[in-house]
């Protein structure tokens, strides 16, 4: 009996001091308490809620998994002082907005600088903040002074989503008028999907389009941000670092880069596909479908582009190499 709890107490110190889990909990806690605290908020819209940045943690493990045999955790007591004020500060910023309703504060410092997407305004300090915890957090885990160099996708992804909730801050709608035609090309693509299933649909310019479905007639208006074209170009940024990490030749990182950008471009016009057929067919109360597929769609399609592209590289390194022994051992024949 004692060696059995011996044993479990054994494997639950194992888990709990398991490097993965001292390395991530500290991300976790920030936004556990937000999930705890205030439930609702932990949506997944990309302007409207936390959800987004949990995929930060995915992100940082895919990372960790990628890169922790070369890193060793610090055991300096001066880091750990470093990680629990960054912690204590990234708690308290999180507690002081939305536990304790002070979130006013950035939407007025945003109209006072006459900023007309108040919501993205706020939220994008969110992603701000939150990178700037994570670059603290992640100098201060390990002992190697350049380990930020380790990290650069779950980075990349929350700079992204904070340039995004700045552009549609700044100029939200139809404004950027850059990304018009590329609207026009993801409207088509769709309005062609709906047709092969039998939907009727009107375009009406080139930022609407009247579906006529089962619900009755639903008026959907795009704009850049809906279509998400920038969330596109975040996830194809992403892909990309991680490709170059990849350790393959260069000309194979280029395909896999075309593949992963094609593939995001495609991901994106089924996204836009379901959320009008949702309206169409199912409810036409898009709100809480249209806050969770996307980025959820985008997550899978990453997770699995990554695992495909590494189980394929890993079938071609353990076919070179078995090519290698049996050239060498051919080779060690004939000598003899």
């Amino acid at each position: 009996m004692v060696t059995k709890n011996t044993s479990i107490f054994a494997k639950v110190k194992e888990i709990l001091f398991s490097p993965t889990l001292i390395f991530l909990l500290p991300f976790a806690l920030p936004l556990l308490m937000l999930f705890l605290a205030n439930t609702e908020s932990f949506i997944l819209g990309w302007n409207e809620g936390h959800g987004g940045l949990s995929f930060a943690l995915l992100f940082l493990l895919i990372e960790w998994l990628d890169s922790h045999k070369k890193l060793k955790l610090s055991k300096s007591r001066r880091k750990l002082i470093g990680r629990l004020i960054c912690l204590g500060l990234m708690i308290f910023y999180f507690a002081f907005l939305y536990i304790f309703d002070y979130y006013v504060l950035l939407e007025s410092a945003g109209d006072s600088l006459n900023v007309e997407g108040l919501l993205s305004w706020a939220r994008m300090w969110d992603y701000i903040v939150y990178t700037i915890f994570m670059i603290g957090i992640i100098y201060f885990t390990f002992d190697n002074s350049k380990v930020i160099k380790f990290f650069p996708t779950p980075i990349v992804y929350t700079l992204g989503m904070a340039s995004i909730l700045f552009l549609d801050a700044m100029l939200p709608h139809s404004q950027l008028g850059i990304f018009e035609g590329v609207v026009s090309v993801i409207l088509t693509l769709v309005v062609g999907l709906l047709n092969m299933i039998g939907i009727g649909v009107n375009r009406m310019g080139n930022q609407a389009l009247l579906v006529h479905g089962e619900k009755g007639t639903l008026r959907v208006s795009m704009y850049w941000p809906c279509v998400g074209i920038l969330s596109m170009l975040i996830y194809l940024l992403v892909i990309v670092i991680l490709m170059i990490k990849l350790n393959t030749t260069l000309r194979r990182k280029i395909i896999y880069a075309i593949l992963g950008a094609v593939g995001t471009f495609f991901i994106n016009v089924i996204r836009i596909f379901l959320i009008i057929y949702y309206g169409a067919c199912i409810s036409v109360n898009l709100r809480l479908f249209h806050e969770t597929i996307g980025e959820v769609l985008f997550i899978i399609w990453i997770v699995a582009f990554i695992f495909i592209v590494t189980e394929i590289e890993s079938h071609r390194i353990k076919k070179q190499r078995a090519i290698n022994q049996k050239g060498l051992f051919e080779s060690r024949n004939l000598t003899k």
